[in-house]
């Protein structure tokens, strides 16, 4: 697994003052079809203001000082996430733990006020986006190797827990982004996959659905280990912008009942 020190020391440590709430059991729902779904994205009624999706914990980067804000809220009447980053970035995360292979399709609805000019995600130093969905994948030390077992310890003494082996990056990018996945600059085990690129729908709601058991295989070929997390981020520290992006529906759903 060339490059996961990289993947490590980058990665997202635990907000200041944050713990880990104990995310509650995440229901089963039939969205139609015949197909089951796991909903990820869960509010407790109507959402208060500055309180947060249910099992949703947010967590920061090393090295930048702002974090961007995330807050569960009312939009058209139905509850979102909201994103607002100025010049910052962190993430919101959610612990889970989803068999690929039994939830192959992911989906979601997401908005953004705009791409951000200027980001540049094929490099380190403009790596910005307007938003994006990051799938971690679970460490597994009985398939690695000795050498990767060390490596993988050695990260967990630093910073409490494994990174993850491998990272799906499900991104709304600037118009100039690859149309294709490429590696992010910062680890050849994220595989940056540019969803939406540009402004064409910004301002409106759109539904996505990808099939992240095809996009790893593709991407890494091999099968994939369990999701251990999934995140949510609008980042905008290398541009100095801002931007705000709304996340209304999460799920994995499971290929159709025969």
């Amino acid at each position: 697994m060339h490059g996961i020190l990289a993947l490590s020391s980058s990665f997202l440590l635990p907000a200041s003052g944050c713990s880990d709430p104990g995310a509650p059991p995440v229901r089963d729902a039939s969205p139609g079809g015949g197909s089951v779904a796991i909903e990820v994205l869960e509010f407790e009624g109507v959402p208060a203001a500055g309180t947060l999706p249910l099992g949703w914990e947010p967590y920061a980067f090393r090295s930048i000082a702002r974090p961007s804000i995330y807050t569960a809220g009312m939009e058209q009447g139905r509850p979102v996430l909201r994103g607002d980053s100025r010049a910052g970035a962190s993430a919101l995360r959610r612990r889970i733990s989803i068999d690929a292979r039994q939830y192959p399709i992911i989906e979601w609805s997401w908005n953004v006020s705009g791409s951000i000019p200027g980001a540049d995600c094929t490099r380190k130093e403009t790596d910005d986006c307007a938003a994006r969905i990051l799938l971690l994948y679970r460490f597994e030390p009985e398939r690695a190797s000795l050498a990767e077992r060390l490596e993988f310890e050695s990260a967990k003494a630093a910073r409490g827990e494994y990174p993850p082996c491998a990272m799906l990056v499900y991104a709304w990018m600037s118009s100039s982004a690859p149309v294709e996945a490429f590696p992010s600059p910062h680890s050849d085990r994220v595989r940056m996959i540019p969803v939406e690129r540009g402004d064409a729908r910004a301002g409106t709601w759109v539904t996505e659905r990808r099939d992240h058991l095809a996009d790893f295989k593709k991407a890494f070929d091999e099968n994939p280990p369990p999701i251990e997390s999934i995140a949510f981020m609008v980042d905008t520290d290398d541009t100095g912008l801002e931007a705000m992006a709304w996340l209304e529906s999460l799920r994995f759903i499971a290929p159709p009942r025969k």
